[in-house]
């Protein structure tokens, strides 16, 4: 997998569901709140890099641990959910299968990258769809994120796997979600 980040952005929004999960008072998160300074985070729909989303998910990890970052990965799945239907990618009764396909198509324009890159849909049936990570972000926090997405087509007993993962020596992370 192409790890390189230089020139890749998204949208500050993002970086919003990160923190609102964390008190900015709290000294422990102070090196995360440090991390965002130098970012105008008001307009959700500037562009940051995401690197820095990539940095703050890995601070999570280290100072919370997983479950922590599986929340984010929550927020992250109802403003990407949004962000379809917003932008009439998705029609608010989708299918699974669709609102995949609609977070493929909407990768490309909340991540701006040259690249390309984000997600490829593999393959999928009524009950399930196999996807491959082709962008940096956070391999973890894509649990929460997957599984948040699809629970908004109102669909019951979501679960994801890998079939592909990088820390085993595959280029791609390679997610299988299958709900009922």
């Amino acid at each position: 997998m192409d790890l390189s980040t230089e020139g890749v952005t998204l949208y500050a929004v993002f970086i919003t569901d990160v923190l609102k999960e964390f008190d900015a008072q709290d000294a422990k998160n102070t090196d995360l709140f440090e991390m965002t300074e130098d970012y105008e985070l008001d307009d959700p729909y500037i562009s940051v890099p995401i690197e820095l989303y990539n940095n703050m998910c890995d601070w999570v990890y280290k100072h919370y641990g997983k479950e922590k970052l599986l929340e984010i990965g929550k927020n992250v799945g109802q403003t990407a959910y949004g962000s379809l239907i917003e932008n009439n990618i998705i029609q608010t009764d989708a299918s699974p299968v669709e609102v995949i396909e609609g977070l493929a198509i909407a990768a490309s324009s909340l991540i701006q990258d040259k690249k390309n890159r984000g997600w490829e849909i593999l393959a999928s049936t009524d009950n399930s769809i196999s996807l491959r990570r082709t962008q940096t972000f956070n391999r973890t926090l894509q649990f929460g994120l997957l599984k948040s997405i699809i629970a908004q087509s109102g669909v019951k007993h979501i679960a994801i796997q890998y079939t592909a993962d990088v820390t085993k020596g595959d280029e791609f992370d390679e997610y299988e979600i299958t709900w009922k």
